[in-house]
């Protein structure tokens, strides 16, 4: 079994405190055998796809684009709106899931962070679009 991943992130300054955050993610396995559940990536949650479960999708490859307008409050704080896009690959079967919704991100001492999302995520994984709501705050330690 082979695993390759990357993410690509671009910060492109839009103007005085807006800036545009764009990301690109992608993994697959490589591997001539089916995998089993446990064996799988999980994805979802603050870290992939906002408005999912954490770890709530399991993949065998993945590709996720994301687009954040920000407002900037001051140097470690933003608002903003997300777009998550994600296609999915979990064995021979193939989907795509969305998510879009608000971000807020407080620095509140050297290093710390408060972290509130929400949104509405949709799936094609099944013939009529599954919509879930999601809203969720996170404490992240960035030193």
């Amino acid at each position: 079994i082979i695993k390759t991943s990357s993410t690509i992130s671009i910060f492109l300054p839009l103007s005085g405190k807006a800036t545009l955050m764009s990301i690109l993610k992608f993994m697959k396995f490589f591997s001539r055998d089916t995998f089993l559940t446990d064996e799988k990536e999980k994805i979802g949650g603050f870290e992939t796809l906002r408005a999912f479960p954490q770890f709530s999708i399991p993949a065998t490859s993945y590709l996720i684009v994301t687009l954040e307008p920000r407002f900037l409050l001051d140097r470690y704080s933003f608002a903003g709106v997300f777009l998550d896009i994600a296609r999915i690959q979990d064995n021979s079967l193939i989907y795509w899931n969305g998510s879009a919704g608000i971000s807020i991100t407080f620095m509140y001492s050297p290093g710390n962070q408060f972290i509130f999302n929400t949104g509405a995520g949709a799936s094609s994984l099944n013939k009529f679009s599954n919509i879930s709501f999601l809203a969720g705050a996170g404490y992240k330690k960035i030193f």
